[in-house]
């Protein structure tokens, strides 16, 4: 295992001016690594969470966080699209692109592309006239279609690695998995070369909301970079993009930014302050794990269900059932989950239907868009069980 070790410098500003709000002594290091068997799962490695904010630009970064112990290759399935409410989300950015974004007729790059299904959807539109080249190490699929106009490469994007011509980047839900956010941006700039007003678009979730909803379960070992609006500008600003506008979606946790190429770019971007927003955070923490604890406990022994296997839920069943004494189960919609095991606590993913028959009182739902669809699916069951949000403990 490799040696742990403490950042202290800001990765966006180089500030040493940092305090912990947060910290975690032992968490899943992958939370979309599920384990073929509840041994594997339950030898998976620890890692340790200290999360720090900057003092001077209002960056969230974990001082204890190794990459090496991250492992992003094929067997990593972080799709969401089992929901239907994500389902809507992933519809309106296309919707998005197509339309108000004009992203036609261009050449596309998405840096992290997951399955590929944006890209796809993208490029096989009607009228769309788009190419695109998607990259991810953990593809795993056809490395071609649309007659050549869309490619795959199973592949990590860094220093090193040169993008074809480019009109347009996309890049979704990564840069918060990374310890060096403006190295990365800074080996994109370089990567597109001179050609000047290349758009970029990147999503990342938002800190200003979780720290404001007291979202427990949205610090988790992947997500070692965290930003506000103000802080993404600034780490785009700093490696040479020009910013044009943020904007917020998926009900405000997730945050956006298009930034272009251009000439030289000053470095302006100045947050407020949110060191009062992590303070609350912290106070509030312990009363919500307490919250939680008593919950499933007057619930009783392996009385109560987990829906959804994803970070959320994998940080959720670490946080408050690591030896799996409360919730019999996790459920999934996503087949490539089922029959698989949480890291570390181990516990077994079963699809919606294995519900049936299992003495469930309540079902627990981390992500509050979910929960009307949630509620749904359990009645289809016909089930008389209570579905929890997370503001309920």
């Amino acid at each position: 295992m490799p040696t742990e070790h403490f950042r202290t410098a800001c990765p966006v500003c180089a500030s040493e001016d940092a305090r912990i709000f947060l910290e975690r002594k032992r968490t899943p290091v992958c939370q979309n690594w599920l384990l073929a068997s509840r041994a594997e799962a339950r030898a998976q490695p620890a890692g340790r969470i200290a999360m720090a904010l900057c003092g001077k630009c209002g960056m969230a970064y974990n001082r204890c966080f190794q990459a090496a112990l991250v492992p992003y290759r094929p067997g990593y399935v972080n799709a969401q699209t089992a929901s239907l409410a994500f389902k809507n989300y992933q519809r309106g950015l296309v919707h998005y692109f197509l339309g108000a974004g004009n992203v036609r007729g261009e050449r596309i790059a998405e840096i992290g592309c997951g399955d590929g299904w944006l890209l796809r959807e993208l490029v096989r539109k009607p009228r769309a006239r788009n190419t695109g080249l998607g990259l991810d190490p953990a593809f795993v699929g056809q490395r071609s279609a649309a007659g050549g106009r869309l490619r795959f490469r199973a592949q990590a994007f860094g220093p090193g690695v040169r993008l074809p011509v480019v009109d347009v980047v996309i890049c979704r839900q990564v840069i918060e998995h990374l310890a060096e956010p403006v190295a990365f941006l800074a080996a994109l700039r370089k990567s597109i070369g001179r050609r000047r007003g290349v758009r970029v678009f990147f999503e990342t979730s938002c800190l200003r909301w979780i720290l404001r909803h007291h979202v427990v379960w949205d610090f988790y070992y992947e997500h070692c970079s965290m930003f506000t609006a103000a802080t993404l500008r600034r780490a785009f600003e700093t490696a040479g993009f020009a910013p044009v506008r943020t904007w917020h979606a998926f009900g405000g946790a997730y945050l956006w930014i298009e930034a272009k190429t251009a000439g030289k770019v000053p470095v302006r971007a100045q947050d407020k302050p949110v060191a009062m927003l992590a303070e609350d955070y912290r106070q509030a923490e312990m009363k919500l794990l307490n919250g939680w604890a008593r919950r499933l406990k007057r619930s009783g022994i392996r009385a109560c269900a987990l829906w959804g296997a994803g970070a959320k839920g994998v940080t959720f069943a670490s946080l408050f059932d690591p030896e799996r004494r409360w919730l019999d189960c996790v459920v999934d919609g996503n087949p490539g989950k089922q029959g698989r095991f949480l890291p570390l606590t181990g516990h077994e993913v079963v699809a919606p239907g294995e519900l049936v028959g299992r003495k469930i009182k309540n079902v627990i739902v981390t992500n509050p868009r979910y929960v009307g669809e949630v509620r749904g699916r359990v009645r289809g069951l016909g089930l008389k069980c209570r579905v929890i949000g997370p503001h309920t403990a």
